[in-house]
């Protein structure tokens, strides 16, 4: 927990330094990583869910809405649709690198959808990722990438078995922390 936590506080530095305009020496040393984001609370599943394409990561289909998934990091790596690249996240894009399209909000209101599209400098593309692990849309603070606590769905495919649940935008809201909540994590578990 104490690495995912200087990882998300060194995003967080990082981003104030884009904000303010001052990209300096410091800032350029900083190497990008691969993350995958998880929901902190690991809810019912001990491997934790992950923002994922749907589809196999072979072969995803990227015009669907984003989903969390079962957290991939247990097979030994980060699942190529679901790493992200700490760099895009510092400049407020939630880039799925392997695929490159990113988070984009199908409208900037409560139950809006979350569809992943090509990156593009717009205001629905717009994401950022609070210091205590909300990502807001950043023009509509009161508005964060939340995961369904009432839709799950399990794929028989993997073993173990995966399982999704859709997101979408809601208000923050600290009873639904546990859906609401994220970190980066780049750490891979065997």
């Amino acid at each position: 927990m104490k690495k995912q936590f200087l990882l998300l506080a060194g995003i967080t530095i990082l981003f104030v330094g884009l904000t303010n305009n001052t990209v300096g020496a410091q800032q350029k040393e900083v190497a990008s990583k691969s993350v995958e984001v998880k929901l902190v609370d690991n809810l019912d599943d001990e491997r934790g869910y992950c923002f994922d394409l749907v589809g196999r990561a072979y072969n995803p289909n990227i015009t669907n809405l984003l989903q969390v998934n079962t957290c991939l990091s247990y097979r030994g790596g980060l699942g190529s649709d679901q790493a992200i690249l700490t760099n895009d996240i510092a400049e407020r894009k939630f880039r799925i690198t392997e695929f490159d399209v990113c988070m984009t909000a199908t409208e900037a209101t409560v139950g809006g959808g979350i569809i992943l599209a090509p990156c593009e400098d717009k205001p629905l593309q717009d994401f950022t990722m609070t210091p205590e692990g909300r990502i807001i849309l950043t023009q509509y603070p009161e508005l964060c990438v939340t995961a369904s606590d009432k839709d799950k769905t399990e794929c028989k495919g993997g073993r173990p078995t995966h399982v999704m649940r859709p997101v979408y935008l809601d208000k923050i809201d600290a009873r639904k922390d546990s859906y609401q909540l994220w970190v980066l994590r780049e750490e891979i578990r065997p």
